[in-house]
């Protein structure tokens, strides 16, 4: 099962898409938050003072950070990718052998 596990998180988009799709739920979540929380300043009277601004400062603050989530998601699985596509060893010179019968350069 871990082997499964491994190659799926490792060879493959799915954690990175899973995680995004997380993040903007909840960012949506949080926006919805934000809007409930005006509304109900709007509409409804009787509000504890300063739940409406802790709520909307709540909601922009998780919003932010899932946002932050996501790029930092797509960044570490780009670099991940990135990494496993460089090959195992370094070069460290190239020498030209000149063409039989030509000049070299």
């Amino acid at each position: 099962m871990a082997c499964i596990l491994e190659v799926v998180v490792a060879y493959s988009h799915v954690g990175s898409n899973i995680s995004v799709l997380l993040a903007v739920l909840f960012l949506l979540a949080s926006v919805f938050l934000g809007l409930y929380a005006l509304v109900l300043y709007v509409t409804v009277s009787g509000i504890v003072a300063g739940w409406t601004t802790t709520m909307l400062f709540l909601s922009l603050g998780f919003s932010g950070t899932f946002i932050v989530l996501a790029l930092q998601e797509r960044y570490i699985s780009s670099l991940l990718f990135e990494i496993k596509e460089r090959p195992p060893y370094t070069v460290r010179s190239v020498e030209r052998y000149p063409k039989e019968g030509g000049e070299s350069r």
